[in-house]
């Protein structure tokens, strides 16, 4: 896994259409940066199978709404660590549904989603690497996590961003089943993008 301590970015690898010079402009440090791109990465598939989800109803005025705050979002994402040129085909994208333009979304929305999932393998170095192996076991500690929870509430509440940054590296020491997992990728998420609304709300 690629780690820089402090402003050391003169050792960051070649990533096509990321400029780091950009993102760093969002973080307050190289490792936070790093840690944004290494959930970006593992967090592709996800988005673009949520995406995919949305698209089937792109004929719908309500559909063609889903899927422009869902393209809004991941163009948000890609920006903020640097990939402004799928960050432009997603505004594009974003466009076409505010102006209910369906051949375009049609058109570019597989090709969009091609180039997004090419991500998740260009970006997989940055992944902290901890195996399921290395992780606790969730349901054997849930009195420990619940408190976790309950401390994230409260710095969500705070606006601590440094509290939420350190709750989240003690949940990732912990293996989640199935069906809490899609709750911890939200949870994390929002701790990226400091959406204190949902982290105030959200339980497992």
């Amino acid at each position: 896994p690629v780690e820089q301590k402090a402003d050391d970015m003169t050792e960051l690898p070649l990533v096509e259409g990321l400029d780091w010079k950009y993102a760093r402009i969002h973080f307050s440090d190289v490792q936070a940066m790093l840690d944004t791109v290494a959930f970006f990465g593992e967090s592709v598939e996800y988005d673009a199978r949520e995406l995919e989800s949305l698209f089937v109803d792109i004929v719908t005025e309500s559909g063609r709404k889903n899927y422009g705050t869902k393209v809004h979002s991941m163009k948000n994402s890609a920006a903020t660590i640097g990939i402004i040129p799928l960050a432009g085909m997603a505004k594009v994208l974003e466009d076409a549904a505010r102006n209910s333009d369906i051949a375009v979304l049609e058109s570019m929305t597989p090709i969009f989603l091609e180039r997004w999932r090419s991500y998740r393998e260009m970006l997989s170095e940055f992944s902290k690497g901890t195996t399921k192996d290395d992780k606790k076991a969730a349901d054997a500690f849930q009195k420990e996590i619940n408190a976790l929870i309950q401390r994230m509430k409260k710095a969500a509440e705070d606006m601590d961003i440094d509290a939420l940054d350190q709750i989240w590296s003690e949940l990732e020491q912990y293996q989640f089943k199935e069906e809490q997992q899609e709750t911890i990728d939200q949870i994390h998420r929002a701790i990226v993008e400091f959406d204190v609304d949902f982290l105030q709300e959200v339980s497992l």
